[in-house]
Order: structure tokens, then sequence, then C-alpha cells
């Protein structure tokens, strides 16, 4: 009766539906699995390709069927589960309302809430893992065994195999999984009973069973604190550990020495260039230098991670020096040059060779990551090891 009940809260057209999409699905599982078998024994006896051309097309028409045919199963499974979960939610709720108060108190409570949280999460996969499969298995089983029948005595090994499958999982999961419902509502009820208990425990005088209840919770927290601290500490070291391995196998690859000191930057060129820049209701042109630095970082790194990377270049080190300074790079404005060039300490910026415009480049040649740096003055004299 139950099972009638939840297959009554969706359509019964739609059931027919998905199941017949995902017999198709499974049929064209079945069909491509046979053409392509039949086409790779035929292909090696190396007939003429004429020979081959209905299985070559049946091999297509199979795969795209089964794509085609997957997806609608998925699409009309899904939208039948969550049509069915909003179902049996509003049904749920409207028999909470009529059954609160509980008369049998906080143990009734506890199942209950745990029915509104996770029960009928629970009942909505019944429609895509426990009906779905079943059927459209059963089905395959009834017709394979029929065209067995006429061909073999043993043909009853099929559905016997198919009672097993269905059997087995059933009985380990009874045996080795308690009523979770009963264990998780009286977890729930032991939790209200906790918390409408501590009022009462406050004006009994029982203060200090408050405060010992209180401390647990806040030890508790410390302790998923420092967990949560460590964990993020270990991901780091290790994200640390890769970038440094990733460096020094992209220096061994380009011939930069020493592999595991080297930066892996290299100034691949610096061109001096024409830019312009609005000034005012004008629009005017200054000299500026673009610099093309080639990073460590290989283009299998994303764009987000490249560029999260290369911000080091820009940041203080132990000298107390930005690593780009080595070749003369000291300031940098992001705002663009216009901006610049308007900023009441103007003055103060042209003492610096600054950065006003930075932009990453995938070089699939190389094979790396290239940063491209506008800047207002020349490069110094570039380091024996930041050259290619």
């Amino acid at each position: 009766m139950r099972l009638l009940h939840l297959l009554s809260l969706v359509s019964p057209w739609a059931l027919l539906l998905a199941s017949l999409v995902s017999l198709g699905a499974a049929a064209a599982g079945i069909c491509l699995l046979g053409s392509s078998a039949w086409l790779i024994a035929s292909a090696a006896l190396l007939p003429p390709l004429s020979a081959l051309a209905l299985g070559i097309t049946g091999v297509r028409a199979c795969g795209i069927f089964r794509a085609v045919f997957r997806y609608g199963e998925r699409y009309i499974s899904h939208r039948l589960a969550f049509h069915g979960l909003t179902k049996i939610r509003v049904s749920l709720y409207k028999k909470a309302a009529l059954l609160l108060p509980l008369r049998r108190g906080v143990a009734r409570q506890g199942e209950l809430l745990h029915d509104l949280l996770a029960g009928a999460d629970e009942l909505r996969d019944f429609f895509v893992r426990g009906m779905l499969p079943p059927v459209t298995a059963g089905i395959l089983t009834v017709c394979i065994t029929y065209w067995l029948a006429r061909h073999t005595d043993l043909f009853w090994l099929l559905p016997l195999l198919f009672i097993l499958r269905l059997e087995i999982p059933f009985l380990i999961w009874q045996k080795s999984h308690p009523d979770s419902r009963q264990l998780d509502g009286a977890y729930r009820s032991a939790l209200m009973d906790m918390g409408a208990g501590l009022d009462e425990l406050y004006l009994a005088g029982s203060a200090s069973a408050r405060g010992i209840l209180r401390q647990a919770a806040e030890e508790k927290l410390q302790e998923e604190l420092a967990a949560e601290k460590a964990e993020r500490e270990y991901q780091q070291k290790l994200n640390s550990n890769l970038l440094r391995i990733s460096r020094e196998r992209a220096n061994a690859a380009r011939n930069l020495k020493p592999k595991k000191e080297h930066s892996g930057y290299a100034v691949i060129s610096s061109t001096e260039k024409d830019h312009s820049y609005k000034y005012g209701a004008n629009r005017r042109t200054v000299r500026l230098w673009e610099t093309v630095l080639q990073t460590p970082y290989s283009i299998d790194f994303t764009e987000e991670q490249a560029r999260t990377e290369t911000e080091d270049l820009f940041q203080k080190g132990e000298s107390g020096t930005w690593p780009i300074e080595k070749i003369g790079i000291n300031g940098q404005y992001l705002d663009g040059y216009g901006e610049m060039v308007r900023n009441k300490n103007a003055a103060e910026w042209g003492k610096y060779n600054v950065v006003v415009e930075k932009k990453l480049r995938a070089n699939l040649r190389a094979g790396y990551w290239e940063l491209i740096m506008l800047h207002t003055k020349p490069l110094g004299i570039v380091p024996a090891e930041m050259r290619p």
C-alpha cells in the first residue's frame, strides 16, 4: 500500500515515459555492444569496405541513440523525482501540522523531525534508483529469456540471476544497517531534550551544569577549528611543494640552472612602443616599454592559478624588496598611465620604473604562461639567470 501511495504522487504517464526511455537507452547500449563486437570481428578478416558499411552505420546509430535516450532518461527521471519530492514534503508538513503537539513527547518529535529533514530526501531517490533500474532490467530479462528459451534449455538461469540480483543486496543491507530512522530520531530527541532542559537547569539553580554544557560546546568548537586550521596548513604546504616541483621541472626543461634555486622567470623581450592615453578631452602619446616575462607555470595551470602565482613578483620578500626589482621594475600603478600622470603624486611616480598594465598570455608554442608588462622606463641590466 505504501508503494502504491508513493507511485500515486506522480503522473502514471510520466512513469511510463521514463520507463520507455530507460528501456530504449538500455536496448541501444546492448545493440551498440553487439554491433561493435561484430564489426571488430568482421574487420579482422579484411573484407572489402562495402561489407562493413552496414556494421559501421549500425555502430554510429546505436551510439547516437544511446546518448539521446540516456539524456532523456536523466532529464525525465530527475524531473519526476523532484516533482515527487515536492508532493512528499507538502504531505509531510500537512500531517505534521495536524499532529503537533505530539502526545508521546520528545521521542516522537525526534522521529517526526527526521521524517521532515531526511525522510523526504530518501524517498526522492526511489524514482531514480529504486524503480527505473529494476523495471528496465526486468523487461529486458523477460525479452532475452523469451529469446533464449527458443535456443537453449538453460534459459531459466537468467531470471534466477535477476532475482538474486534484487534479493542479495537487500538482505545484506537489512542485516548490516539498523533502522536509521529510529537512531536518528533518538539523536534528535536527545538534542531537543538537552536544549529544552537548559532553562530548567538554570531556574533550578544548576547554573554550573549549564556552564558545563556551554564549556563542552566551546571545547568542541575549538577542536573543530583547530582541526580545520591544521588541514588548511597541510593543504598550503602541499600546494607549495607541488608548485616547487612544477617550477623545478620547468627549469630543467628550459635548461635554467640551478634548477632548484632558480625563480623560473625569464625575460623574453623588452620593446619600446607608443602608448596612447586619454588626457582630459584629448588623447596623447607617450613612449613606454613592453616586457614579456616567461613564467615557470605551464599552460596546464588555469588562468586564475597563473595570475595568483605571478602576484608574488610584486610582494616583498625576506630582503624587503620585490622579486621583480631584479630587472629594474620598482613601482606598480594599475589604474593606467593616464590616471597616473593626473595623480597629485605624479612627480613622485616619475622617479620609479612603474608598471601601468599587466596581462597574461598563454604561449602554446612554448607551453608556458607569459606575463606582459607595460612600464614607464627601460629595464635595468637583466641578470644572466633571468635570460632565456
